[in-house]
């Protein structure tokens, strides 16, 4: 039997056995159902025996199957059941159903240990993962360059991670170090609307760090990043509305409101800029108190500008504060070192007087330099004043004007007087033009430069160019500006009163506003106040303390005028003997810087032998050199010197300024001080705000 009809039969008799058999439903019918007829017995399964019989008679012989020889015949590649596995299956016990449902439990089982195994696997490595992340982070807010460069470049970025990368690349520390790479990711973070990148943009704008410099996209910025929420940006705004500048309309008090919100808030930029207007008496009422404090606090919490402002209040003694050349110094070069580099300015400061730092006139250029390519106009305008003079290195009128221009072009009012000056009278390659140097001078007062309004008020009371002759107008603007807390307005108002503009002199009106202008860190203040003080005008008389008072207008804060003042006393006897010989180098000095009175004072001295041997023909030299620069006095005294050491002079008049020149520079270095131009106030003009030339 084959095993096909095995199959059918097998599943014929299956059918016959399953207890319920349905047929398909016929239709009603009319006709009575027929008889069924005699069954055919049911046929049987075959049975094992038979089944057994059909398989050896379906078998052929295995001899003829091997063709005759005992080789195994080869398989079939029809399956074939064994007899013997069908009768043991049908034979196995009744347990062997709870056999095969343990092996599918245990089935079942495994699967589960692998699910709960690859899921604790997938968990294992998303654990891995997650701590790497967070690994990664915390290795970026520590500043790690290479962990923030990677979450910055992902796709999408991560945001914050390119701002600390940006300022990880600006900060100077890093030798990788890139401004303009810094500059393109805070425009990413701040097209991302991250205001804090958009304010650090603005700085760097403002700036001109790693891009051209753009005031004008700097308060943009600025202001947006501060409507925001970003207090640094409120306190960029805040400074250019202190002070008026990019096109934002001068709002001191507003700017206030910025500052403080911003050092509530724990900015301390913000709080350092709050500083300077205390300081100045700027939008709020001066309090030079508060003013260190907020100084002092930003400067331990790592704030270059308010170590800046810290060491300056040192360095003057101004507030109360007390005097500490020495720390001042070692402030200024934190900044200087950090992103405060306008701080060089006043570290050149310390090198040129020598106070608080060694003597040191190359280095003093080399930091003004470094503070004016770095941070214009920071510097420009004190180094111009350094070629201008000859002072530390070779005179230079040409490369004096345009440091004048540059400060003025950065935005420094103090540098358009300068050039303002030079055009009236023709000076630095200038060509002479009062009109226009004028209109510069005017342009510096309106925008609050206190040097502006004292020099046009010098014009006003002369009458040059354009501005016309007005000594009323003049003394009403000097007493705007001491009012409104400029210590040169209180300088020149002093002078003002002196001279009895409209009305009799005054000395003792004069004496209060000089004071009010020494008080404020104005080094003519001092020295005219001192002067008063050692003459006994105005103002009760005490001539150690008016020397005093000299002595410390020139050597302590610069002033020009308070070194002739000092010099003359000196010559005169005022400190005896051992003085006189200072006065002299002091007024050679000056005469080599081009001050025509301290020439007149060095010529008499060398004549009359005070402080030096005598010597008529080096003398004379001082005088006519003098008269060529226009002083009548020296032309008066030429007039009384032998005609032929005159002629003498005159015809190697050049030489011999280049040899006092040379002369003054060795005594400097021999320990006499040369007079600086007075350390840079801590105005709010001056730009000190948020880190930048403003702010830096």
């Amino acid at each position: 039997m084959s095993l096909r009809a095995r199959f059918e039969a097998r599943f014929r008799s299956r059918s016959r056995q399953w207890p319920l058999r349905c047929a398909p439903v016929s239709p009603p019918s009319d006709k009575p159902e027929p008889l069924p007829e005699k069954d055919e017995p049911d046929e049987q399964p075959p049975s094992d025996e038979q089944e057994a019989q059909s398989d050896e008679t379906d078998a052929p012989d295995e001899k003829s199957a091997r063709g005759g020889s005992d080789r195994p015949a080869p398989r079939s590649k029809r399956p074939s059941r064994h007899p013997k596995a069908d009768r043991d299956a049908k034979r196995e016990p009744a347990g062997s159903e709870a056999s095969g449902g343990s092996k599918a439990l245990w089935y079942v089982v495994g699967a589960v240990v692998l699910v709960v195994g690859g899921f604790g696997l997938f968990r294992l490595r998303q654990q891995r993962l997650a701590h790497a992340e967070q690994a990664l982070h915390q290795a970026c807010k520590h500043s790690e360059r290479t962990a923030c460069r990677t979450l910055c470049d992902r796709i999408p970025a991560d945001i914050p991670a390119c701002v600390r990368l940006a300022d990880k690349l600006s900060s100077g520390d890093d030798s990788a170090g890139d401004d303009r790479e810094a500059v393109s990711l805070y425009r990413k973070a701040c097209e991302a609307k991250n205001y804090e990148g958009c304010a650090k943009l603005g700085r760097a704008q403002y700036n001109g760090t790693g891009i051209p410099r753009d005031m004008q996209a700097a308060a943009v910025n600025f202001d947006k990043s501060c409507k925001h929420g970003s207090q640094l940006g409120c306190a960029g705004y805040g400074h250019l509305l202190l002070v008026g500048q990019a096109g934002v309309k001068k709002d001191p008090k507003r700017g206030v409101k910025l500052f403080k919100n911003s050092c509530k808030a724990g900015e301390q930029r913000g709080c350092a800029s709050l500083a300077i207007a205390y300081l100045n008496g700027v939008g709020v009422e001066k309090d030079a108190a508060r003013a260190y404090s907020l100084f002092s606090s930003s400067c331990k919490k790592g704030i270059d500008r308010g170590c800046l402002g810290q060491g300056v209040m040192m360095f003057d003694g101004q507030g109360g504060v007390k005097h500490d050349a020495a720390a001042a110094v070692k402030l200024f070069k934190k900044s200087c070192e950090g992103d405060a580099k306008d701080a060089c300015v006043y570290l050149a400061v310390a090198h040129l007087s020598g106070r608080g730092a060694k003597r040191d006139l190359a280095g003093a250029v080399a930091l003004l330099k470094r503070a004016c390519d770095d941070a214009p106009p920071a510097g420009c305008a004190m180094l111009a004043q350094l070629y201008t003079a000859g002072q530390g290195v070779q005179p230079d009128p040409a490369k004096a004007g345009a440091l004048f221009h540059r400060a003025c072009d950065n935005g420094l009012p103090e540098g358009c007087v300068a050039i303002g000056s030079a055009m009236i009278a023709g000076q630095l390659g200038e060509k002479r033009d009062p009109a226009r140097g004028a209109e510069l001078i005017k342009n510096a007062c309106d925008k609050g430069s206190a040097a502006g309004c004292t020099q046009l008020a010098m014009l006003e009371m002369q009458g040059v160019g354009p501005i016309k002759k007005d000594p009323a107008a003049a003394l009403r603007r000097v007493t705007k500006a001491c009012k409104s807390g400029s210590p040169q307005g209180c300088s020149m108002l002093g002078t003002l009163q002196m001279q009895g503009v409209q009305g009799k002199p005054d000395p003792e009106a004069a004496a209060r506003s000089f004071k009010q202008a020494c008080d404020g860190g104005d080094g003519d203040g001092c020295a005219f106040y001192g002067a008063q003080m050692a003459d006994g005008q105005g103002v009760k008389k005490d001539m150690t303390k008016g020397l005093k008072l000299l002595e410390s207008s020139c050597k302590r804060m610069g002033s020009l005028r308070g070194c002739s003042m000092y010099a003359r006393a000196m010559l005169l006897g005022a400190g005896g003997k051992d003085k006189e010989k200072e006065g002299v180098q002091l007024a050679e000095s000056l005469c080599a810087q081009g001050g025509a009175q301290s020439c007149l004072m060095a010529g008499i001295a060398n004549i009359q032998g005070r402080g030096v041997k005598r010597n008529l023909e080096r003398g004379a030299s001082f005088i006519v050199g003098a008269c060529q620069a226009g002083f009548p006095p020296a032309c008066a005294m030429q007039k009384h010197l032998p005609p032929a050491i005159v002629k003498k002079v005159k015809k190697d008049a050049a030489a011999a300024l280049e040899r006092m020149k040379k002369e003054a520079e060795k005594a400097r270095a021999g320990g006499a001080r040369a007079p600086v131009s007075a350390v840079p106030s801590l105005g709010a003009g001056a730009g000190l705000g948020l880190g930048l030339p403003a702010p830096k």
